[in-house]
């Protein structure tokens, strides 16, 4: 089976990041059982975001074309 994977911006990363570091901040104010699930969802996300490998597209020999000849 091939794993497929999804490329995201850094602004987006940061964005997600950010979503998760707020509600880990609201769960924080109480101390039930779900809150606590919730900052070990939120913590383990933000690890998972933050050590993540950086990927890159590569042009195809089309797009490489439209923007060689864009220049002339």
């Amino acid at each position: 089976m091939k794993k497929k994977y999804k490329i995201i911006s850094e602004d987006l990363m940061n964005n997600i990041i950010d979503f998760l570091d707020e509600v880990q901040f609201d769960a924080a104010k109480s101390s039930t059982n779900e809150d606590m699930h919730k900052i070990n969802f939120c913590s383990w996300a933000i690890k998972e975001l933050l050590n993540s490998y950086d990927g890159y597209l590569r042009q195809t020999l089309h797009q490489t074309f439209q923007v060689n000849s864009n220049l002339k």
